[in-house]
């Protein structure tokens, strides 16, 4: 908030007690991840800094909340280059309406770059980061969750009161600010999804004016902007092809991918990170509902054919290279693996993959 709005941030303490308390805990993969639990032989349990790639790191305890819509993992957001056709002049909102597209961003600014694309429909997210430790992460969510992320926000001063009234893309938004250079609005819902707009290390002069950089465009008017490594929409099936080639060479071929033969994987993702992830976690929770099945019902067949196939995750090329290095999700497929190599279930893995929400 502005140095005039009648509710003063609480810089020392963003947050009380009560508000952390009271915190929304919302489905999303970003959440099951945080529930991985150390395993035989693991000093500590995983935490969700290491699973993930890189990203703004928010100082105030509402982070968790910011950061359902992941990875993990619905449409993203990315920087425009010169003589993007979403540039024509008019309302944004009605260039939006005009393009048949649901309220999809553009950062239309020099010098940011972008750190990490979550999707995960209908809500997902991207962080932008510059020169200075300046970070922006750009985050939308369905229209359903508005009231109480709301609710959270207005928490954020003490008493809990509204955000300062702004617009934002030509729609009604409420801004508050946890300290002098770490900022968030949420904008009203339209098109059945409501954004959220946080960004650290600038004053709210230099906020404001980033705001006003936000362009709504269409999504072929994003993907055409997405860097050369991301994934279209049109290249993404091939991509997942390629990726289950690369297990099945790893597996050989006396032993399928799945225990149903070929699968289907439909994932939204464009980032490759995203993209291994959601073809890595369906094939290890396939294996891992198998062995758990096989196990129970003493066949011990079955059971050597998943060990097997979970024994070779470290071979799956998916799970090596830059995509390790990015985060540490394939580290948590190995972890899972050398324990179903043996012939053991490992416990809660359901919740540690997100197998319940994998494609």
């Amino acid at each position: 908030m502005s140095s005039t709005g009648q509710h003063q941030p609480t810089c020392e303490r963003p947050i009380s007690d009560r508000a952390v308390a009271d915190l929304p805990v919302r489905a999303g993969r970003a959440d099951l991840l945080e529930e991985i639990i150390a395993l035989g032989g693991a000093q500590a349990p995983l935490t969700p800094a290491t699973l993930q790639p890189q990203r703004p790191r928010w100082a105030a305890p509402l982070a968790a909340a910011a950061a359902v819509a992941v990875l993990a993992g619905a449409v993203a957001w990315w920087s425009a280059g010169p003589g993007d056709p979403s540039s024509d002049p008019g309302p944004a909102s009605t260039r939006a309406q005009e393009e048949g597209q649901g309220g999809l961003v553009l950062l239309d600014e020099a010098g940011w770059e972008v750190s990490h694309v979550g999707r995960a429909d209908p809500g997902g997210s991207i962080a932008y980061e510059a020169a200075g430790g300046r970070s922006l992460e750009i985050s939308w969510y369905p229209a359903a969750t508005y009231a109480s992320y709301v609710e959270d926000r207005r928490r954020i001063v003490d008493p809990p009161a509204a955000g300062e009234p702004i617009e934002v893309l030509g729609l009604g938004a409420q801004l508050w600010s946890y300290s002098g250079d770490d900022h968030t609005v949420i904008r009203e819902v339209e098109g059945g999804r409501w954004l959220e707009v946080r960004a650290a290390g600038m004053g709210e002069a230099d906020y404001r004016e980033l705001l006003g950089r936000l362009r709504l465009v269409s999504e072929a008017v994003f993907e055409r902007a997405l860097p050369d490594d991301y994934v279209t929409t049109e290249e993404r099936t091939a991509r997942i092809e390629e990726m289950l080639d690369g297990i099945a060479a790893a597996v050989g071929p006396d032993l399928p991918v799945s225990p149903s033969g070929r699968p289907t994987i439909d994932s939204q993702e464009n980032s490759p990170y995203g993209l291994a992830v959601d073809v890595a976690g369906s094939i290890t929770c396939q294996w891992l509902d198998e062995l758990d099945e096989a196990l129970q019902e003493g066949d011990p067949r079955r059971v050597e054919r998943a060990s097997a196939v979970l024994a070779t995750a470290r071979d799956w090329p998916l799970l090596r290279g830059e995509v390790n290095r990015q985060g540490a999700y394939p580290e948590v497929v190995f972890q899972y693996a050398r324990t179903a190599a043996r012939g053991e279930v490992p416990p809660r893995y359901s919740g540690g993959l997100g197998c319940s929400q994998r494609p």
